[in-house]
């Protein structure tokens, strides 16, 4: 694949993902946030609604597309001259470029913070700033690279054993 549709392919099936579960994974975030005997998973569901859990969902799973696009293009596209390990490592660096603001917008909204998209992002761009966008880097890139490492080097070594 060229790297464009690398861009298109890993962009759709990252939003697809994303707009799928972004419900499933809006629930996780407010059980989370609870005292866990403050309440189970079916009565949070209840007192939630269906709107909150899916406050969000569309423009955030429109940023998807850059991330998955961003991660499966640069890993295929450096995979061949540096390895599935080193582009894994690059990729996944690539697409927190995306994924961090993706998911403190994310996080708020499914959190009340902000009522909508728009007002999330100006209002962290206002008050805090291009590095407003970023908080939790560290820690996400430390979860995120080496799942992807993982993920793509086992993907790799699977195909060469399967193949072989």
């Amino acid at each position: 694949l060229t790297f464009g549709q690398r861009l298109v392919a890993g962009g759709t099936s990252r939003m697809a993902g994303q707009l799928f579960l972004y419900p499933v994974d809006a629930l996780r975030t407010m059980a989370q946030s609870r005292p866990a005997a403050s309440v189970g998973t079916v009565a949070l569901l209840r007192q939630l609604g269906a709107q909150k859990l899916l406050s969000g969902c569309v423009t955030t799973s429109a940023f998807a597309v850059l991330v998955g696009g961003l991660q499966f293009s640069i890993i295929g596209s450096l995979s061949p001259a540096i390895g599935t390990c080193g582009a894994s490592i690059f990729g996944a660096f690539g697409s927190c470029l995306a994924s961090v603001p993706q998911e403190v917008i994310k996080q708020r909204l499914i959190m009340g913070v902000y009522p909508n998209f728009a007002t999330a992002v100006s209002t962290i761009a206002r008050s805090e700033g291009i590095l407003g966008f970023y908080s939790g880097w560290l820690p996400t890139a430390s979860r995120n690279v080496p799942f992807v490492v993982a993920t793509f080097t086992s993907h790799a070594f699977m195909q060469r054993r399967l193949l072989a």
